[in-house]
């Protein structure tokens, strides 16, 4: 079984860490990177600390597929660097917000070297 989390980290991030912590159980938390400014920070430190893995979840959680190629890799190099630099930490794992994903996703993901979640991952059907 794997746990992993979306969105964050948020108001309720700290608490899931200490409960994780007295079951001595990891997770995958798949972070936003606009939700690590500030305090966040301090968060994923922790994250790493506890031997948790950190995934690519965006910048601000945007449908990828109704992006442009410069604007997909914004929204995951933005968040690649910043949790670098936080951390030390190199996210090897993507998560696409809604599950939304395409060839142009994919394509971004691997030239950063982000390796697509599988876990409820569909194709965006785009009019």
């Amino acid at each position: 079984m794997a746990l992993t989390f979306d969105d964050g980290p948020g108001a309720y991030t700290e608490s899931l860490l200490d409960i994780l912590a007295g079951y001595r159980a990891r997770a995958t938390f798949f972070v936003v990177g606009r939700m690590v400014l500030g305090d966040g920070e301090n968060t994923l430190r922790r994250m790493v600390a506890e031997g948790h893995e950190l995934g690519n979840h965006t910048w601000d959680h945007p449908q990828l597929p109704l992006l442009s190629q410069a604007a997909i890799r914004e929204e995951l190099g933005r968040t690649q660097w910043l949790v670098k630099q936080a951390t030390g930490v190199t996210m090897i794992l993507m998560r696409p917000p809604y599950g939304l994903t395409d060839s142009r996703v994919a394509a971004e993901s691997r030239h950063l070297g982000l390796a697509p979640d599988p876990v409820g991952r569909r194709h965006a059907r785009l009019a």
